[in-house]
Formats: C-alpha cells, sequence, structure tokens
C-alpha cells in the first residue's frame, strides 16, 4: 500500500531559514541544519527545501551538504536551477530531487532524462505562471500566491486540476495549510502529499499533530514510527529506528 507523504518546506534566503506572505519574507527563523534537525525528529516523510534568496552558489552548497549529514528524509532541492549542471551539483551533495521552476520546457525533459522523471519536481506558483503548466516532470509542487502564508488551507481548485489532468504525476500540495483539517482537504482534492512550511516553525511536533488527526479520520498515511511505502514510492523507515 502507498501511503499519503507530509512534507516540511524549508525556505532558505542567504543563509537563514525564513518564512513568507504571498511569496515576500516576513522573517528569519535561523540556520538550515538546526531547523532541519529538528523537524527530522518530529517523523516528517520528507523535505522540499527552496532556494528564494541569494546568490552565493557555495554558501547554499554547503549548507545543503550539511543538511543532508543529520538528515535521515528524503530531500527535494530547488532554486536557481537553471541546466543540468546547476541540479547535477545538488544531487552532488545529498538532494534526492531537484525542484524546478521558471526552467523551459525542453529542458525539464533533459533533466528527466539525465536523473529519472521521478527526481525532477516541477514548482507550479498559481498566481505568478499563467495557466496551468504540464511538464515531464515526475512530480508538481502546487504552490498559490494567494494562499502562501495565508493560514487558510490550500488552493483546493488548483490541486484538483492538477490530481486531474497532470497526467498521473505525483502532487505535492503546498501553501497556506496551519491546521490538520487543510491537509486533509488537500488530500481530499487529489494530492498524493500535503506539505506545510510556517506551520512547523509554529508548532512543536506540529507533525505528529498532522499524522495523528490523519490517522484518526482513516487517511492512508504512515503510521507514527513505522516502516511503509510512501507516495514517492521510497520505502521509509522513521528516525528513531535509525
Amino acid at each position: 500500500m502507498l501511503c499519503n507523504s507530509i512534507i516540511a518546506t524549508i525556505l532558505w534566503a542567504n543563509g537563514m531559514v525564513v518564512q513568507t506572505r504571498r511569496f515576500k519574507i516576513t522573517n528569519a527563523i535561523g540556520k538550515l541544519v538546526p531547523v532541519i534537525e529538528r523537524i527530522d525528529q518530529w517523523d516528517v516523510d520528507e523535505f522540499v527545501i527552496l532556494r528564494i534568496r541569494g546568490d552565493d552558489e557555495t554558501a547554499w552548497l554547503r549548507d545543503i551538504d550539511a543538511a543532508r549529514q543529520i538528515c535521515t528524509r528524503m530531500m527535494a532541492v530547488g532554486g536557481g536551477i537553471k541546466t543540468a549542471q546547476d541540479g547535477a551539483r545538488l544531487i552532488e551533495v545529498g538532494a534526492d530531487t531537484i525542484v524546478v521552476r521558471r526552467t523551459p520546457g525542453w529542458e525539464v525533459a533533459e533533466f528527466a532524462e539525465r536523473f529519472g522523471q521521478q527526481a525532477v519536481m516541477q514548482s507550479i506558483d498559481i498566481g505568478v505562471h499563467r495557466g496551468h503548466m504540464l511538464s515531464c516532470a515526475g512530480q508538481y509542487l502546487v504552490n498559490s500566491l494567494e494562499h502562501d502564508g495565508g493560514r487558510d488551507g490550500y488552493d483546493l481548485d488548483a490541486i484538483r486540476w492538477y490530481a486531474q489532468y497532470g497526467m498521473g504525476r505525483r502532487v505535492v500540495a503546498m501553501g497556506g495549510a496551519f491546521e490538520p483539517r487543510h491537509f486533509a482537504d488537500g488530500l481530499d482534492a487529489g494530492a498524493d502529499a500535503v506539505a506545510a512550511g510556517n506551520l512547523f516553525h509554529y508548532r512543536e511536533r506540529a507533525t505528529e499533530w498532522i499524522r495523528a488527526y490523519l490517522l484518526r479520520h482513516h487517511y492512508q498515511i504512515r503510521p507514527h514510527n513505522s516502516h511503509v511505502v510512501t507516495s514517492l514510492g521510497y520505502e521509509h523507515e522513521s528516525a528513531h529506528h535509525l
């Protein structure tokens, strides 16, 4: 049985983890490694780490490498990927998946051919991109300008669209989730995985709170501290067992 996944989204800007509202930085949280280490212990399934500001490539790669050393979960990493070589550098320092954003379709196809389709995630920013975007990526990360940081839940219409027309690709809902019912709404709309960012900086052990709610309402979520196959298709073992 494939289980749906709970994902922590971490936004990196000039060496700091930050929070956003409508894609604008609101405040800084701290350094990447301590944030990853803390949330990794909360029984999250995966991380999505996105660089949203900063031109220091050396500092960015160094932070991802350091995060990989302590992170026991799958890591999707993106931000500033323009060429296959950019993606390769991230994979070399520990990314399991690369996240591409404003990338021409032919380059996404090249990435998928080189790294494997499932190792490429297309970031979709509803309200920024015109219309809906489809590509050769194996996963869609569906975010929304209006919902980002809003605490009112995901853009469910967009999630439904990608779940229906996304050619069977994995759909990851992101942007606006702040209560357990928001994650349930995302899964009901067709998402394979549900992600949040700001919530994990405000509530201690938030992933366990969300997981307990979803399990209580009979969603196909990995039980606490268990060893099962998630929606990404890999066999997951909790950090408590590693």
